[in-house]
């Protein structure tokens, strides 16, 4: 006969809640993770559609912005192929979407760059990022800049862990 005693008992209900608490924390995780990559998919899908259909009033923008005149035409249509290509890439799973993320938080740090640049230097000038995003000032637009390059350091992080621990498993 095996008896169970108070104590085992104790132990028993102790590792199942700790096990319980581990699942529910990492199907947070994945749940927060999902959030990121379609977040990300999702602004990059808005402001890069806005910048095209405003793609006049966006290279105007930027030719106004000093160093970037001879490349305003570029950098006009440039930016949002890439973000709506990035979007597109961030809703396929596996190595792409990995890889997309990478891209879109790279391009979140360059963003971030310059609006840190063009408050110190060219306060002045307006954004062109989209309506929702250029109507929020520089430093609103700058926190909501860092909250998204926050989040997209975090995904990378935590994707990185949950397809490292799939291998080992």
């Amino acid at each position: 006969m095996n008896m169970i005693t108070g104590k085992q008992q104790l132990e028993h209900n102790k590792r199942s809640m700790n096990d319980k608490i581990k699942r529910n924390g990492v199907k947070a995780s994945k749940v927060l993770l999902r959030i990121n990559v379609y977040g990300y998919a999702c602004l990059y899908m808005f402001t890069g559609v806005d910048k095209f259909i405003n793609i006049e009033r966006f290279t105007k923008g930027l030719n106004k912005v000093p160093y970037l005149q001879r490349y305003a035409l570029t950098i006009g249509l440039g930016i949002p192929v890439l973000e709506i290509l990035l979007a597109l890439m961030l809703i396929i799973p596996g190595r792409i979407q990995q890889i997309s993320l990478w891209c879109s938080t790279m391009l979140m740090l360059v963003f971030t760059i310059f609006i840190s640049w063009m408050m110190k230097y060219h306060p002045n000038q307006m954004c062109h990022c989209g309506k929702a995003i250029e109507k929020m000032g520089w430093d609103a637009h700058l926190v909501f800049n860092l909250i998204w390059l926050a989040l997209g350091v975090y995904a990378i992080r935590y994707n990185h862990k949950l397809i490292h621990k799939t291998k080992l498993s």
